[in-house]
């Protein structure tokens, strides 16, 4: 039940339809009843994800590191822990993330896939960041600025009346440190 007077979004969005909700359940339930495999042995790793991302491709699924976790019977974090290992199976997970982060790149550029939910993930798993850089040289921009003697005679000048913004291009130039 949700409150459709309420302001939060999340109170707007539709409850699930049953009958998706069914099918994954179904789909994970599969994943999760693959037979063991021998988790120290790349070559088995590879053929597992290989073969969920033949699970999902069948069934519209986005591949996900708990999806892979779990056809993999491990926990996420294991997940994450084989991607940091310098071994052939810790370069078969690497190629799974970054195959998950291409196809989250393309679903939030060709909108397809939650913007939010696509940003978290690829922030998150993938070391995506927003990134703001400030040019601390200042250097330039102190060249241009007039010295304290130039200041003095401009101001000498508009007081003495020689200098008026409508007497030339270049007096515009010299009145705007005024």
């Amino acid at each position: 039940m949700t409150n459709r007077i309420s302001n939060f979004p999340n109170a707007k969005m539709k409850a699930r339809d049953p009958d998706i909700v069914r099918t994954e359940v179904e789909i994970f339930k599969y994943i999760a009843d693959l037979p063991p495999i021998n988790k120290d042995s790349a070559a088995e790793v590879k053929v597992r994800i290989d073969e969920y991302l033949k699970i999902c491709s069948e069934h519209g699924l986005m591949p996900t590191i708990q999806g892979v976790s779990l056809a993999l019977h491990i926990h996420r974090s294991s997940f994450w822990n084989w991607c940091s290992e310098q071994s052939e199976r810790g370069q078969v997970c690497q190629m799974f993330k970054v195959l998950q982060a291409a196809m989250t790149e393309n679903g939030l550029l060709d909108g397809t896939i939650n913007t939010i939910g696509a940003l978290f993930t690829l922030k998150n798993h993938h070391g995506y960041k927003d990134a703001v850089s400030i040019d601390t040289d200042i250097s330039p921009a102190l060249d241009r600025l007039p010295t304290a003697e130039e200041i003095r005679n401009r101001l000498m000048m508009v007081e003495s009346g020689k200098l008026t913004d409508s007497t030339s291009k270049k007096t515009n130039e010299i009145t705007r440190y005024f």
